[in-house]
């Protein structure tokens, strides 16, 4: 009963984060678009770090609920998984560009 309940905590809490990183990430959706021009940009590594640590936190956090949960946790786990998993590969994917493009 616990184990479900852990559950029913990691999804409440990947809700909430879902609904926050779609306001902020698409409140300033025209940087999305633009992943690899950042290369040229100055940016602040700190901030960049950040962009792209939450969305990953937010997939580790919800990696559980998508292994050892019911079949409706499961797909709810998925679903909430596609917003952060994406905003986390394209995170990172410019923290790599912009430290291959400052050697």
């Amino acid at each position: 009963m616990g184990e479900r309940r852990a559950l029913g905590w990691r999804i409440a809490i990947g809700a909430l984060a879902n609904l926050a990183l779609a306001f902020y990430f698409f409140h300033g959706r025209e940087h999305l678009w633009s992943i690899r021009d950042f290369r040229y940009a100055p940016v602040n590594m700190t901030f960049a770090f950040l962009l792209a640590a939450v969305p990953t936190v937010v997939v580790l956090l919800l990696i559980p609920v998508i292994a050892c949960g019911g079949a409706p946790q499961r797909w709810i786990g998925m679903t909430f998984v596609i917003l952060p998993g994406y905003l986390a590969l394209a995170g990172w994917t410019q923290l790599v560009l912009v430290a291959i493009a400052n050697r």
